[in-house]
């Protein structure tokens, strides 16, 4: 397994954690390059997981105004340091 997908992985269990599943919409800087992790923070969309297949659908069509209904999921998954371990943070802005 690479730096990023381990990085990666670590957003998606965070996101379980909730109950949801993390979808990218693009890189917000903010790089993070350990010998463990390789990534950055993330905007995209929390998704609750009974709700990620039918999400999915319009994520990978692109179609904007399809993605516009997703509004209110909205949001940034953000990478901290705390006690030396990193750990992932969802937040709306």
């Amino acid at each position: 397994m690479t730096r990023e997908e381990r990085f990666f992985g670590l957003i998606q269990e965070t996101a379980a954690e909730q109950g949801k599943k993390f979808f990218v919409s693009c890189g917000e800087g903010h790089e993070l390059n350990t010998e463990e992790l390789e990534g950055e923070d993330f905007s995209g969309w929390m998704i609750p997981l009974d709700r990620a297949e039918a999400f999915f659908e319009d994520w990978k069509s692109e179609d904007a105004d399809a993605l516009d209904t997703w509004e209110e999921f909205f949001t940034f998954a953000e990478w901290v340091e705390e006690s030396g371990t990193i750990k992932i943070t969802f937040q709306t802005h």
